[in-house]
């Protein structure tokens, strides 16, 4: 099924909705379209849908703001979609942003066939004839929406044919989400290993039935490795629909060092307000913003306002969350809101070690005593233990017992050219 293609994914993420909706209402806006809606919005994924479809063609700014704002856009094509001049406007900017790599566009075809809006056939011949019509004085804006809809009936999108509507909307959802989730922080799978604990806490801290009340700053800590990132990536995936306009910063320290606070402010500020201001602005929009591997305190001011001042620079509600290495950075910002992130247990260990180490995920008996060896040397450390199972995949027991052998001797150093070795 179609996948489209993703915007190209820079050191901030950010984004308003992660789905814009193009739908005719008369046609499928209090049936199909209204259950995608719904759907998409039961799976934490944020849509928008045009809910005064009755304006004048010219005045859509809303929606051409919305457009700029999302991440994808759906286009529910029925039978009288160009009927409407405003979707053929829309229509237009969508491809705008499509072709300059800003948007993903994913056409659904709701009882018409794609062959017929790429040449404008039968029941779309209609409509056409009649816009030439009412707009002869203006033929190059008919032209326009007319390589719009050709131009959109030629990407792979979904067909629903004479399929059931409701387990083609499930389709149509799990697709979005698989494509949201390729354009998250980037980590391996197996690091999910022991999350669900980890979330739980995490969300406790982040108190969001309290989110009306106050901002609030979470601190992710704990050694290089242990999972910071990872676990601050999969709150962001959670929650990030509850938001107005939410970031990740990757690598604070590290773009900091390149190319200085002034520059990653603004960029910050830009993807979030759409405009070059001070932080004081963002007391507009209820955020979340997410600072990956902060290591100066003046890093978290600068970028969303000093400890006693944060309610004054973000609009109640927001949440702030820091990933370090350094836990003391945190303590102003309270002290009760600091994770600092567990190590895997024993079991998480093996569960880890067998996906990384073995294939099918079995532990042959010769290898069950290494195994307990191996976590033993990690002492729950992800990196370290998915360095070590990657370095033993496909090694004999030999091979295993003298690298274990190796590690017993000298533990950190030969952890460390695991780890450099792969990560």
């Amino acid at each position: 099924m179609p996948t489209g293609t993703s915007p190209n994914r820079s050191s901030v993420i950010s984004w308003k909705y992660d789905v814009f909706l193009s739908f005719r209402e008369e046609d499928t806006g209090k049936s199909f379209t209204d259950h995608l809606y719904h759907a998409l919005n039961q799976e934490g994924i944020k849509p928008f849908r045009d809910e005064d479809q009755n304006l004048a063609s010219h005045n859509y700014s809303s929606s051409v703001n919305a457009i700029e704002e999302s991440r994808f856009a759906i286009i529910v094509l029925s039978k009288k979609y160009p009927v409407s001049t405003r979707l053929l406007d829309q229509l237009v900017k969508i491809l705008e942003l499509k072709n300059k790599d800003r948007l993903t566009v994913i056409p659904v075809f709701y009882h018409v066939d794609p062959a017929h809006l790429r040449r404008q056939l039968e029941e779309c011949g209609k409509i056409f004839a009649q816009h030439e019509q009412d707009f002869q004085q203006n033929i190059e804006k008919v032209n326009k929406w007319k390589s719009a809809l050709t131009e959109v009936a030629s990407v792979s999108g979904w067909d629903l044919k004479d399929r059931h509507e409701s387990g083609f909307i499930k389709e149509i959802v799990g697709d979005i989400f698989r494509q949201l989730k390729r354009t998250f922080p980037c980590y391996h799978k197996d690091f999910l290993v022991g999350m669900d604990s980890r979330m739980d806490k995490m969300e406790s801290l982040l108190s969001l039935d309290k989110q009306d009340d106050d901002v609030r700053t979470v601190g992710i800590c704990g050694e290089r490795g242990i999972g910071k990132t990872t676990l601050a990536g999969e709150v962001f995936k959670k929650i990030h629909g509850k938001f107005d306009s939410c970031a990740f910063i990757d690598n604070v320290r590290e773009e900091c060092e390149k190319h200085g606070m002034p520059h990653l402010q603004q960029q910050l500020y830009q993807i979030l307000l759409n405009r070059d201001e001070s932080t004081t602005t963002l007391k507009s929009k209820k955020v979340l913003i997410i600072l990956d591997d902060v290591d100066q305190v003046e890093q978290i001011e600068t970028l969303v306002g000093k400890w006693r001042r944060q309610d004054d620079c973000l609009r109640p509600g927001s949440r702030v969350i820091v990933t370090t290495t350094k836990n003391h950075l945190l303590s102003r910002y309270g002290e009760g809101n600091i994770y600092e992130v567990d190590k895997l247990n024993n079991n998480e260990a093996l569960q880890l070690l067998r996906r990384k180490a073995f294939k099918d995920n079995c532990i042959l008996d010769d290898y069950i005593e290494l195994c307990n060896d191996v976590v033993e040397i990690a002492e729950g450390h992800p990196l370290t233990l998915q360095s070590m199972a990657s370095f033993l995949f496909g090694r004999t027991v030999d091979e295993w017992s003298d690298t274990i052998a190796k590690l017993k001797k000298n533990p950190t150093q030969f952890k460390s050219v695991l780890i450099d070795l792969f990560r």
